[in-house]
């Protein structure tokens, strides 16, 4: 018992940044995360007395945060497959280990919130027994599920899906980028046309979503980063936040689940670009220094990059509190604002804390049960 005490409050301690690991992809998953959270808590903001009216510039960009972890996917899942030895029953173990425990754990609260108050639902519209089950299984839905934040799940299992499928299958990336890309026309030549030809309007379950054309970019990314990373990385990543600020003034704000093919196309090219430059200066950085980059201690972006699955779930909830604890003390003015802000670090905090204390250790452990305690060969660095 003393022994696995003692591993457990060494594998929550604060890690250093390890070896093989793509520190820029971290960084982005932080800045998106980041991106989120502030964008909700403005809209916990918009629900004060006297803030109705309130719209700062950050509606204009943070609704854009999806799109950014949905090229990061694209990326990762290709590397993670494709780059990596692939074994079908361990893929698919880790994907289901990685997603679903932390997942179960905030469903099991939301649905324990919908059985004692059927409209206590923070946005998601009415649920019946069926979306539940839905939603538990992250399967796509027209509407928005019960934890309205796992909508981008269930585009991320329909590309998990199809990468598993085609992996499976014997295929290579490049398949998944065929694939992606003929999904990416069929998407496009949907939302452009369906207005005009209403039978086009039909429920494809994600299929044809215009989100997967970013999940393409990422894995293009992946298929082409070894010519890609011959142009300069500040080149790239300037061009990339250039698009990203003029994405921000012509494409109209919006929820964050609406599609819209400006919106896509602009922030997903633009968020492509700056992964891109993030990529080629961290690996011509490790080259300069003989492969690592040392940090005495993870960056807080690169930590909230490791929580961020924890805290885009826990999030919703602290904010629902927030917004209720505010209202019913009639707070306004500067004493809202302190207060939205207060609860929202208290909010950060917690998805930090559910990370290092639940997440972290049972990703811990899925990985001892399926390595059976051989010790973890250290995965190279992708296309350098």
């Amino acid at each position: 018992m003393t022994k696995i005490w003692t591993t457990y409050k060494n594998f929550i301690a604060l890690s250093t940044i390890h070896r093989s690991e793509l520190v820029s992809i971290q960084w982005l998953r932080g800045i998106a995360v980041m991106m989120v959270f502030i964008y909700h808590m403005e809209d916990i903001l918009n629900l004060m007395p006297g803030f109705e009216s309130f719209h700062s510039i950050w509606q204009s960009y943070g609704y854009s945060a999806p799109d950014l972890f949905f090229v990061i996917s694209g990326f990762i899942m290709c590397f993670v497959t494709f780059e990596l030895k692939f074994k079908p029953i361990g893929w698919l173990v880790r994907r289901v280990l990685r997603i679903y425990p932390i997942f179960l754990i905030f469903a099991a609260l939301s649905i324990s919130v919908w059985l004692i108050n059927p409209e206590m639902t923070m946005g998601s519209g009415a649920q019946d027994w069926s979306s539940i089950l839905k939603f538990l299984l992250l399967m796509p839905q027209e509407n928005m599920p019960l934890l309205f934040v796992t909508w981008t799940l269930e585009h991320e299992i329909v590309f998990y899906t199809l990468v598993f499928v085609v992996a499976t299958l014997g295929g290579k990336s490049r398949s998944v980028i065929i694939i992606m890309g003929i999904l990416s026309i069929i998407a496009l030549l949907k939302a452009a046309l369906k207005d005009t030809y209403p039978v086009l309007d039909f429920w494809d379950y994600h299929l044809f979503s215009l989100y997967i054309i970013q999940f393409f970019i990422g894995a293009l990314i992946f298929e082409t980063q070894k010519n890609l990373s011959k142009i300069n990385g500040k080149l790239l990543l300037g061009a990339g936040l250039a698009l990203f600020f003029v994405a921000g003034i012509i494409c109209e704000p919006a929820p964050l689940n609406e599609e819209h093919i400006l919106k896509v196309l602009m922030f997903g090219v633009s968020f492509g670009l700056i992964m891109i430059g993030a990529i080629n200066l961290e690996i011509k950085k490790r080259k300069e220094i003989d492969g690592y980059i040392e940090y005495k201690r993870r960056p807080f972006l690169v930590q909230m990059g490791d929580a961020s699955y924890s805290i885009y779930l826990s999030h919703p909830f602290c904010f629902s509190i927030v917004g209720k604890i505010t209202a019913a003390l009639s707070l306004s003015g500067v004493l809202t604002i302190i207060t939205v802000l207060f609860g929202s670090l208290l909010s950060l905090i917690l998805g930090w804390l559910v990370y290092h204390c639940i997440e972290k250790p049972m990703m811990h452990t899925s990985k001892l049960i399926l390595t059976r305690h051989k010790k973890k060969k250290e995965a190279p660095l992708p296309n350098t």
